[in-house]
């Protein structure tokens, strides 16, 4: 007999816990690239690793020996096979939520100023295009209690469908000799259409043609 396929749903759900686990093996393995994200295009000859970073060549590796061994792991644990890893460049580093919070995590540990460190981000951001930027900066600075350093620029929307497609959110942690520190980097993506933006839209449309309808009658 042969062996009874799942459902396509758990299929699906099967695969997207898959490509969590793989993305968060890689943050691991190459958190000195800038990594962004992975894409997975399966095809029958092999599974393309598609790995988006600021930092390309930290991906690929002196003679591509960095890819090699990502590959050779990938395919032992996530049971891929034949799986080919590819470096893809990401264009604008401070539009992505995750690549910000890693760049403030590095500059912390380097022993930067954490406030100054959020100011300069924070700008940044929106000198990159964003519509809005939120970073929280919380845990024990020096010798103080615990607290967090709040830093906010341009509009951010918070509920909705606008919140899931178009704000990119990250969260990193920093352990320091006082404690954990927490980062947390909110970004309101420059693409959106806001709700506002298309009222505005449908208003003039409307005037238009109520201009249209007057210059029609008085002909």
């Amino acid at each position: 007999m042969s062996e009874k396929r799942q459902p396509i749903h758990r299929q699906i759900v099967a695969e997207q816990l898959k490509k969590a686990e793989l993305d968060e093996f890689l943050k691991r393995e190459l958190e000195d690239s800038g990594f962004d994200h992975v894409e997975v295009i399966s095809s029958a000859v092999k599974e393309r690793i598609l790995v988006f970073a600021e930092r390309p060549g930290v991906v690929i590796g002196r003679h591509g020996r960095t890819s090699k061994r990502l590959a050779e792991l990938i395919s032992k644990r996530f049971s891929m096979e034949n799986p080919y890893v590819e470096a893809i460049s990401v264009k604008n580093s401070y539009l992505s939520s995750r690549i910000v919070a890693n760049k403030i995590k590095r500059r912390i540990l380097l022993g930067y100023n954490p406030r100054r460190v959020g100011y300069f981000t924070m700008r940044n951001v929106m000198d990159a295009g964003a519509l809005g930027v939120e970073i929280i900066i919380s845990g024990k600075f020096g010798g103080e209690r615990a607290r967090s350093l709040r830093f906010r620029d341009g509009v951010m929307m918070k509920t909705g469908t606008t919140t899931t497609q178009y704000v990119s959110e990250a969260v990193e942690h920093v352990l320091l000799k006082q404690g954990m520190m927490g980062v947390k980097v909110r970004i309101l993506l420059p693409e959106i259409r806001k709700p506002d933006e298309l009222r505005i839209r449908e208003n003039k449309a409307k005037e238009l043609l109520k201009e249209q309808v007057r210059e029609l009658a008085a002909s």
